[in-house]
């Protein structure tokens, strides 16, 4: 939407059923305050969007909760908008968009939780699109729980605003290392990880944006842990594909994982088992890959219905964890 407010033309905007559901209103808002005209259901809270392109005007934005999203879309727009407009979270998140836009030439600054932006014409550049740390947060999990296990995984992104989920199992008492190989515009490099004895913590604060798209894998991580782990101030995982915190809860429970809902998080009981059974993706590729991941560290295996969701992001998920599992 950023991209395209500025646009001399019309445009619609259309999403798969997950996407039709989440709330856009976060990012109409803020475009509409820089003078875009946008239109869609619910006065532009739901997709199918319609956009048509004007002349902005740069603005000063407060967000109440951290959201890269919403941030990278204002500042996209900033790129045509006249005058400055300045983004402030209330903890920073993911950072890929600044990093890259002030490596293409952009007028943009930084000042810890607040980012401004200028007028700017962008250089083409060559760059190495590193692994998505998200994903391979679901082999880093297998690897740290799983018995008498050593896994190493290659060309990761190692962004500092996205290795929230490696600092939270730090925490917990895993061995995991990580080497950077390259760092400009975008840190990658190599993650090792081990089997390892983990116990309980609270994530809270700002861990949640440093590790959101991770945080259901904690249900996994806290039942196999000594202790109780409390996910909290979490409430933006229940506008992602699924209500993430409602579906890790339902998923988890079935399996015979003492975990609780709370309305901005769970809290999980290590009784160091996982017995296994039947779960339901809800049509979200992540909590289809958490269930793969549960289901190798069960004691009876995970049936996944809807599986097929996982090939949105991860096509070769199975493939590689079989794989794996096989070594």
């Amino acid at each position: 939407m950023g991209f395209l407010v500025p646009l001399d033309g019309l445009f619609i905007l259309y999403g798969d059923e997950s996407l039709s559901r989440r709330p856009m209103g976060r990012v109409t808002k803020p475009l509409r305050m820089m003078g875009a005209k946008i239109w869609g259901r619910e006065n532009g809270e739901r997709l199918p969007i319609a956009i048509k392109g004007t002349e902005l005007c740069g603005i000063d934005y407060k967000q109440n909760v951290a959201s890269a999203q919403v941030k990278s879309a204002i500042l996209i727009a900033g790129l045509r908008a006249e005058g400055r407009t300045t983004v402030e979270e209330p903890f920073k998140s993911r950072d890929h968009t600044e990093r890259l836009l002030k490596y293409m030439g952009a007028d943009l600054k930084e000042d810890g939780r607040k980012v401004e932006i200028s007028k700017s014409v962008l250089d083409p550049i060559d760059m190495y699109v590193p692994g998505d740390i998200s994903s391979a947060s679901f082999f880093i999990t297998l690897g740290v729980l799983h018995k008498n296990s050593k896994l190493v995984l290659k060309n990761v992104g190692l962004n500092p605003t996205r290795t929230g989920y490696l600092e939270i199992l730090k925490r917990m008492g895993a061995k995991i290392d990580m080497e950077i190989v390259e760092a400009e515009p975008e840190p990658y490099g190599r993650i090792t990880v081990e089997t390892s004895k983990l116990h309980g913590t609270i994530i809270s604060g700002s861990d949640i944006p440093k590790a959101i798209d991770e945080l259901p894998l904690l249900g996994i991580i806290g039942a196999l842990a000594e202790g109780e782990t409390i996910v909290k101030d979490a409430k933006e995982l229940r506008v992602k594909e699924s209500d993430r915190i409602k579906s890790t809860v339902e998923n988890l429970r079935k399996l015979g994982v003492d975990i609780v809902e709370r309305s901005d998080g769970f809290v999980v009981k290590g009784t160091g088992k996982i017995v296994g059974g039947e779960g339901k993706s809800y049509g979200d590729h992540r909590m289809a890959m958490l269930l793969a991941i549960a289901g190798k560290l069960s004691m009876e295996g995970v049936r996944i219905k809807d599986a097929e969701c996982v090939k949105i992001s991860f096509p070769n998920f199975f493939e590689i964890l079989e794989g794996i599992s096989m070594g």
